[in-house]
């Protein structure tokens, strides 16, 4: 105020608010009202002060049963006091102009002195504590209540925001001035008055919670969960047989889902809901008919992209070059000690280059085509050999029960792969090893003889000798033989030994994925129940509400099922949205990479799945439905709908 008195308003208006129930709120409001207006008119030359007080009374903390009933004569005994303490105050202050009042003895601030500084705890004439007050009590006079204590005091902040913040705070100053100076012709005394406030509400993020509630709770669908029953009944049957004395091999989930899916898909009835599922985890083929599964594909690429690995290294293509035995020199006697030297020493850098190779090209190729969306889950597709290629993509996210089947058939035929190729890849490993003593003699068993030995023996061979037995020319052509076997062995463990080596590790990164995917089904029907739940609750929140002063629009059961309906039919329909099986699919995803990067993921419960589907497709439903225009209504657009709907003239 001393700063800038120009932009002083017309008036300082003040709400203190209080409980008059308790000690210290009861204790100090009259103190601290007559101090406050001292210290604005006396000491900083405000002259216009209009303080006001909002007093909550006993009973609303008794008939709301929020105090033990031993305290109940205390509260109203602290309340009485206080009111008659104020009216005493008020109308000896105003009483005759301030002239011929009860003197009232009353220390409110510190120092409290009289004109002429003497000390003097007398009220000053016309220094009344609150111009007036409104009272909150527990009943109306309708006799009506608000049930909950809580209410209370949201009427309290509702009032005094209104009063003192609002937009429609400023109307009311000049309104209550001239009635303040009404009531002091009246001498002071009629200085209290109730306060309501009623709310009418759009609740635009309810809504929105509950109708994304019900997109992710109506996308699961009962037949999501068909095929592990059809299995688990399968599985008690089997069980049945074994009691019985009947033994036969017990039912593989994933080779039944495969079998139980393709039946029910291509059978001589088709189910609907599993041919579209079947038809979306092949490619298309002539005439949109099922071609080549996506699974097989997706290998298919893994298989070329194995191969464009190891035919751009042109280090090793030139080292398996070098191996060749230059065949002129071999059979020159004078160079062939040189040459075979030579080639044992390229062999051998050769199996080295192999075996370091398969490993790291292993690791790199694991990463790509499975792996590497985990450091960048915005690029979730692209070439044929990623795996999220074929599960997003070509054309759309498969829906999660296609994942399964997708993921199931990918893991079967690695199993089936591997089973043909590590039988080879062993015996080629062995004959690799075996390549050291290729060239030993049987005939000197304190001897372990190689390649330089053995033509080192042939040249010493006597000149005669070697006219009926020459041992030079038939080793040579043994270690032609021999060496070339040995670069193919190593080429071959290259390209089958680096196939078997991706594949095994596909094999555990798809196993991580299925089980997650595996889990999720199993705890899929508490799940929906526990959501269910929860939206069942949201559609009636609104009309079990607690406070009897706040009216909402558009949130009635009845309203909220129709909006829904309308809402499902353009962005749900009936089928599962293709985003919808991306999110679900990407937060079984990502969780594998937090495993994958040593992160920790908690055991799977199913109110644990219930959180994962909030948070991997309840909050996307919620982001599109933020979307929609015609649920960003203001207020009065939400009443002109819902009287169109309840049937009086908007």
């Amino acid at each position: 105020f001393r700063a800038d008195p120009r932009h002083l308003a017309t008036s300082v208006r003040v709400m203190i608010v209080t409980s008059l129930a308790g000690g210290t709120g009861a204790g100090l409001f009259l103190q601290v009202a007559m101090f406050l207006r001292h210290l604005l008119v006396e000491r900083l030359g405000q002259p216009s002060v209009l303080v006001r007080g909002a007093f909550v009374l006993p009973d609303t903390l008794i008939g709301t049963l929020t105090l033990d009933s031993r305290e109940y004569e205390n509260v109203r005994a602290n309340a009485y006091a206080c009111l008659k303490e104020l009216d005493a105050i008020a109308y000896s202050a105003r009483a005759a102009g301030g002239q011929g009042g009860l003197t009232i003895e009353l220390e409110f601030r510190p120092g409290q002195t009289d004109a002429q500084g003497r000390r003097d705890f007398s009220i000053p004439p016309l220094m009344v504590p609150y111009d007036f007050s409104f009272l909150f009590d527990f009943e109306n006079s309708d006799r009506g209540n608000l049930v909950a204590f809580r209410n209370y005091l949201e009427q309290v902040a509702q009032a005094t925001f209104l009063q003192l913040f609002s937009p429609i705070a400023a109307g009311l100053f000049s309104e209550e001035d001239n009635k303040i100076l009404e009531l002091v012709r009246e001498s002071g005394r009629n200085r209290y008055a109730g306060a309501g406030v009623a709310t009418l509400i759009y609740p635009y993020e309810d809504l929105i919670a509950y109708y994304a509630l019900r997109w992710g709770t109506d996308s699961l669908s009962q037949q999501w969960l068909k095929l592990d029953e059809l299995y688990e009944e399968e599985l008690q049957a089997y069980e049945r047989d074994l009691k019985a004395g009947v033994y036969r091999e017990r039912p593989v989930r994933s080779e039944r889902y495969l079998w139980l899916l393709d039946n029910l898909a291509l059978g001589e009835r088709p189910d609907p809901f599993f041919r579209r599922v079947h038809r979306s985890a092949h490619a298309e083929g002539e005439e949109g008919q099922p071609a080549e599964a996506k699974a097989l594909a997706f290998l298919d690429a893994v298989d070329r992209e194995i191969r464009r690995i190891v035919e751009n290294d042109t280090g090793l293509s030139e080292q398996q070059g070098r191996c060749r035995v230059d065949e002129g020199l071999v059979n020159i006697r004078e160079r062939a000690t040189g040459e075979i030297a030579r080639v044992e020493d390229e062999l051998s850098v050769l199996r080295d280059r192999v075996l370091k190779f398969i490993p790291e090209a292993r690791t790199y190729l694991v990463h790509r085509c499975v792996n590497q969306d985990c450091d960048a889950l915005n690029h979730l597709q692209g070439e044929d050999c990623r795996l999220n290629t074929w599960l997003l993509g070509k054309p759309e996210p498969l829906h999660p029960v296609a994942v399964r089947y997708t993921l199931y058939r990918i893991a079967l035929e690695l199993d089936r792969r591997i089973a043909e190729l590590a039988p080879t890849n062993e015996a080629n490993l062995k004959a690799m090893d075996a390549y050291a003593r290729a060239y030993d003699l049987p005939d000197t068993e304190d001897l372990e003889e190689n390649a330089g030995d053995r033509i080192r023996l042939a040249l010493q061979q006597p000149l005669l000798k070697r006219l009926f037995h020459d041992h030079f020319g038939e080793f040579v052509e043994e270690y032609l033989e021999k060496s070339a076997r040995q670069s193919s062995r190593l080429r071959r463990h290259l390209d089958e030994g680096l196939k078997e080596a991706v594949y095994r590790d596909f094999r555990t990164a798809l196993a991580d994925l299925i089980a997650d995917s595996e889990r999720y089904f199993q705890n899929l029907r508490e799940a929906r129940n526990a959501l269910l739940a929860e939206s069942l609750l949201r559609e009636t929140e609104h009309e079990r509400g607690a406070d009897p002063t706040r009216l909402y629009v558009l949130a009635g059961s009845a309203a909220k099922k129709a909006g829904w309906e309308s809402l499902r039919t353009r962005l749900a329909g009936d089928l599962l949205p293709a985003e919808i099986s991306r999110e679900i699919y990407l937060g079984q995803y990502r969780r594998y990479c937090q495993r994958r990067n040593g992160g920790r993921t908690e055991e799977w419960m199913p109110e644990k799945v219930s959180e994962l589907f909030r948070k991997d497709v309840v909050r996307w439903c919620e982001r599109e439905l933020r979307k929609q225009d015609e649920l960003n209504l203001n207020l009065v657009a939400a009443l002109r709908r819902e009287a169109g709907s309840a049937g009086p003239d908007p």
